[in-house]
């Protein structure tokens, strides 16, 4: 995009939906968070009754870790999300009222319903679409928002070929126009990101934060070394690529050309400082005397940026996914024209018109530029469209 473009687009406006911490919004939904696997077939037979700003998530186990409760809690704390409704069996480790009660002190309306407690399914399902019902209805203020207020994720998963040569660098292009026009995004995935360490080295804005993303490429490194994964799958294989260096160099791309402000961590969950590029690096983990860190879905990697307080997320793919998310909408962006004809119900960019000539990446990155605008406006993605509202915790 040229300077005059970024100009006009950093004063479009949008209306979003104000939250009481001071964020906003460009969904209301309402999260239905399920504290444990036994009460998420209730939670999503609520869901289906109350329409689809209703969107479910939750721990699909009994014990329950810190870390995952904290992420429970980040997901509510979207700025897409208007109000919760908790979800719990009533014995199950996760602690429900704490959950409930931290939500409200968020300042977000919260309501908890126990199945054992209502009698049963039936009977939790009553109360909790009544609930449902009644947290939906609650009012909200309008505020209006900028491109400078809008938190963009990037990330990438189904690769082959094209995702590197076309879809990620117009991909690349656009997070470029977004912190151009004072807006922030957010790059993940360090495990793809193996042999990028010195380009990223370069782009990072301080040696501080040069040293930060050296430290979190090479803890996904030993992770990978520890658990036999290197983030490319037999489908990426198929699609051309041959090593995870030469996926990581195509992955990269999506990022941009700005400096890199800082490397947020996924344990925490942190939402940016400051403006601009930022690196999400993974939620380590302490196992058997050694750190383990790794994105292990595209479901995850979505969550991970909703958790980190993303507006929405732009997800680039050459082989096709149908990943989506109820709190964050996934802009789709294809590489490869001929998954594009194939899949097209689920891709919102086509960049495959860069590998057939039609287009230039310059162009498709104007296209991407302006599906994230219009998607802060309120038109929905295919993904939300098809009701794809994956999640991984």
């Amino acid at each position: 995009m040229n300077q005059h473009d970024q100009t006009s687009a950093s004063s479009l406006r949008f209306s979003g939906y104000l939250r009481p911490d001071g964020q906003v919004g460009i969904r209301n939904r309402l999260l239905v968070l399920f504290t444990v696997v036994c009460a998420e077939e209730v939670s999503r037979r609520v869901a289906m009754q109350l329409g689809d700003d209703a969107v479910v998530a939750g721990w699909r186990d009994c014990m329950v870790s810190p870390h995952a409760q904290r992420k429970m809690l980040r997901l509510a704390a979207n700025p897409n999300v208007g109000a919760v409704l908790v979800m719990s069996l009533g014995c199950e480790c996760t602690d429900a009222p704490e959950i409930a009660q931290a939500i409200a002190e968020m300042g977000k309306p919260v309501s908890l319903v126990s199945i054992q407690g209502a009698g049963g399914t039936r009977a939790a399902i009553e109360q909790g679409v009544e609930r449902g019902r009644a947290l939906m209805a609650e009012p909200f203020e309008r505020r209006e928002i900028g491109v400078a207020d809008l938190l963009v994720g990037v990330e990438c998963g189904g690769s082959d070929t094209t995702s590197g040569l076309a879809a990620n660098p117009a991909l690349g292009l656009a997070s470029d126009a977004i912190i151009g026009a004072g807006g922030t995004v957010i790059f993940e995935e360090t495990n793809e990101l193996l042999g990028c360490e010195e380009a990223l080295v370069r782009q990072a804005a301080t040696p501080e934060v040069a040293s930060e993303i050296v430290a979190a490429i090479q803890s996904a490194r030993q992770w990978g070394v520890r658990t036999g994964q290197r983030a490319i799958s037999a489908g990426n294989i198929e699609g051309g690529l041959t090593t995870i260096e030469e996926k990581s160099l195509g992955a990269v791309c999506k990022a941009g050309s700005t400096p890199v402000r800082s490397v947020l961590h996924g344990g925490a969950w942190e939402r940016p400082a400051e403006a601009g590029l930022h690196l999400l690096a993974p939620f380590y983990v302490e196992e058997a005397g050694w750190t383990g860190a790794g994105t292990i879905s595209d479901p995850n990697g979505v969550t991970e940026l909703a958790a980190c307080g993303a507006h929405l997320v732009v997800f680039t793919t050459g082989r096709g996914t149908v990943t989506g998310s109820g709190i964050v909408p996934v802009i789709k962006v294809c590489g490869n024209p001929e998954t594009y004809a194939r899949m097209s119900d689920n891709m919102d960019i086509n960049a495959g018109a860069i590998v057939t000539g039609e287009k230039s990446l310059a162009q498709v990155g104007e296209d991407i530029y302006d599906a994230i605008l219009r998607t802060a406006n309120g038109e929905l993605t295919r993904a939300e469209e098809l009701g794809h509202f994956e999640f991984h915790i």
